[in-house]
C-alpha cells in the first residue's frame, strides 16, 4: 500500500486502506461508487480518511480546523 506524504499542520501521511475507505462510506452515508468527489464535503472526508491511521482521535471538524488555519496564514 503506497502511504503519501502531505504537509498539512504538520507532516503527516496519507494513507487508503480498508479502514479509510470504511470511513468514507460512514461519513458520506453512501458507497465508493456514488461519492461526488466534486463536493466540498467529500474532499475533506477523504483527506480526514487518510489520515486516521496515524491519528484515530481525529475527527471531520479537526481536518477542517487544520485546512481553514492553513488557509488562514
Amino acid at each position: 500500500m503506497k502511504m503519501v506524504p502531505i504537509k498539512l499542520d504538520k507532516e503527516r501521511v496519507l494513507k487508503y486502506g480498508v479502514r479509510a475507505f470504511v470511513e468514507i462510506e460512514k461519513q458520506l452515508d453512501t458507497s465508493m461508487d456514488k461519492v461526488d468527489f466534486e463536493r466540498q464535503e467529500a474532499i475533506f472526508v477523504l483527506l480526514y480518511a487518510g489520515l486516521i491511521h496515524m491519528d484515530r482521535k481525529l475527527t471531520v471538524d479537526k481536518v477542517y480546523d487544520i485546512i481553514e488555519k492553513m488557509v488562514e496564514d
